[in-house]
C-alpha cells in the first residue's frame, strides 16, 4: 500500500535541519506487522551526511544517506526499510530527513510503501 508517492521535489539547503516527509496514524491495524519502505533519488554535489529517520511508538530508527551515494552530481537511488510491529490504533508513524551535515542537495521521487 503506497501512502506517499512521488512528485515531491525538495532542494535541501544548509539551513534545513529537518525535512518532515510523512506523519500517519495507525488506523484499523493497516500498518501493523508490515515493512515500511522509503525510496527516493538524491542529487548531491558532495557526500552529504544525512539520515532517513522513522519514529514509531517513540522508538526511532535511522539509516545514513551517504552510504548509498554512488556518484556525485547525478541522481542516486536511496532505499530505507523498517519492520513495523506491535503498534495500536492511534499510534503515529513519522518519517523525516535529518540534514546532520547541514549540506545542500536535492531529493526527488519520494515514495513510502507498507508491505505485509
Amino acid at each position: 500500500m503506497t501512502v506517499f508517492s512521488g512528485i515531491k521535489s525538495y532542494s535541501v539547503l544548509p539551513n534545513t535541519e529537518f525535512l518532515p516527509i510523512l506523519e500517519i496514524t495507525q488506523d484499523q491495524s493497516k500498518f501493523n506487522n508490515s515493512v515500511l519502505v522509503f525510496k527516493a533519488k538524491i542529487f548531491p554535489e558532495i557526500y552529504s551526511k544525512a539520515l532517513i529517520v522513522s519514529i514509531v511508538n517513540n522508538n526511532w530508527h535511522a539509516s545514513k544517506v551517504e552510504k548509498q551515494i554512488e556518484k556525485l552530481n547525478q541522481w542516486n537511488e536511496i532505499i530505507y526499510t523498517r519492520n513495523i510491529s506491535n503498534i495500536k490504533d492511534g499510534d503515529v508513524i513519522k518519517v523525516y530527513l535529518w540534514n546532520t551535515d547541514k549540506s545542500e542537495f536535492k531529493i526527488d521521487n519520494i515514495t513510502i510503501d507498507f508491505y505485509k
